[in-house]
């Protein structure tokens, strides 16, 4: 199922992932470790200027700008940027790239090559890569297209502005009674076990990782990866893991768009990762686009990775 309406950006889609269960120590994704990250090989490929922090893997959620040419200058992309609304550079999911959406010609089209090229780059990079036009669309979208127009040379020029934590973030906080149990994929995707009781009635919050980031205040633009579960079957009702599209983002507070959840949120360090255990009367009487995914009779437990906040 798709989150949409939210007041900045839409999106989500099911993730799936082996789980790992956590141990009591900091948590840290891949793309915080430099050392850990190769560049692509397929195509020569060049990274310039002083980057910082994080760097871009498959699951990067990132705010960048890219063009395409020919060798001889021609114009195939002009600088577009991963994603906008508005006018506005947003952060987007690097997958994005995947079905990249064409708007002057309205269909989306495959770039992997641009996904390709932008591996490893920090924030503040320039990225060039020089690759054929079948590296560029990937061998799916290369089907059937003739040779000579698959071999043909272009380059795509890219600038990172920002890449995001692609997951929580910190310090693995000891397990609270009452509290699911959150196990997580290499890449950060969340899962639960739910305690052993009755689906609760009362809100109950906990902070399962506390980031090292700024506390967030009321009103701030969040970044975020959210997951929602229902108490009784731990199945999944909502996820943006794995969306190909915006990152999600609304600001810090009661009016947030899904039931006030992000009150909860104030406070908490960026990177931190918080559970939330809604009753079931959070959803009742109050009809939202969400409601038909998360008003299902029970307890809905919400696992928030906080990516960023402004």
């Amino acid at each position: 199922m798709t989150l949409a309406g939210f007041r900045k950006t839409a999106a989500a889609a099911l993730s799936a992932g082996a789980l790992i269960a956590l141990s009591a120590c900091a948590q840290i994704p891949a793309s915080e470790r430099v050392e850990n990250c190769s560049p692509t090989e397929a195509f020569p490929v060049t990274h310039t200027g002083e980057g910082s922090g994080s760097v871009i893997d498959e699951n990067a959620i990132a705010e960048f700008t890219f063009s395409v040419t020919g060798v001889d200058g021609s114009e195939f992309i002009p600088t577009v940027p991963g994603y906008q609304q508005d006018g506005e550079s947003m952060p987007v999911n690097l997958n994005i790239l995947g079905s990249f959406p064409m708007n002057a010609y309205g269909q989306t089209t495959s770039l992997e090559g641009v996904a390709e090229a932008l591996r490893c780059a920090q924030s503040g990079q320039h990225v060039e890569a020089t690759m054929t036009l079948g590296q560029l669309v990937g061998e799916a979208q290369s089907e059937g297209a003739p040779e000579e127009a698959l071999a043909q040379e272009v380059v795509v020029a890219a600038d990172v502005d920002r890449v995001y934590h692609s997951a929580a973030t910190g310090r693995i906080s000891p397990q609270q009674n009452g509290i699911p149990a959150v196990v997580t994929a290499p890449d950060g995707t969340p899962g639960v076990t739910m305690p052993q009781e009755p689906s609760p009635e009362e809100l109950r919050v906990a902070t399962t990782i506390r980031g090292f980031g700024p506390e967030v205040q009321e009103g701030d633009e969040l970044t975020l990866h959210l997951s929602a579960f229902d108490w009784e079957t731990s199945g999944q009702l909502l996820s943006t893991w794995g969306n190909p599209g915006p990152a999600l983002q609304f600001a810090a507070g009661a009016e947030d768009g899904i039931y006030g959840i992000s009150e909860h949120l104030i406070g908490a360090p960026v990177g931190s990762q918080v559970v939330i255990v809604a009753p079931a009367s959070t959803f009742a009487g109050e009809q939202t686009a969400y409601s038909s995914a998360l008003d299902t009779g029970a307890a809905v437990v919400f696992v928030i990775d906080i990516l960023g906040a402004e």
